[in-house]
């Protein structure tokens, strides 16, 4: 069994099932999801391009890898988050 204790969802082009797929590539059996909140104050414009497109704020500052996105994750694939 190989876990892996560092993993984002909603990311860098890769949802969920991206990251699973990659996961049965190397052999990964289990993924520990991390949320990554981004103040407003610490946005950064570059964060837009590879973050869930969905979490932009009303002011156009992005939320980051929300607690939301891991709850997501874990309930599509429970078996593997």
């Amino acid at each position: 069994m190989i876990v892996d204790a560092h993993q984002h969802v909603f990311w860098q082009g890769r949802d969920d099932q991206g990251v699973v797929e990659d996961m049965d590539r190397h052999g990964i059996s289990n993924a520990w999801i991390l949320a990554w909140e981004i103040p407003p104050e610490e946005d950064n414009p570059d964060f837009r391009t590879i973050l869930n497109p969905s979490n932009l704020r009303a002011d156009g500052t992005h939320a980051g890898l929300t607690l939301d996105d891991v709850l997501r994750a874990r309930d599509r694939y429970p078996e593997r988050f």
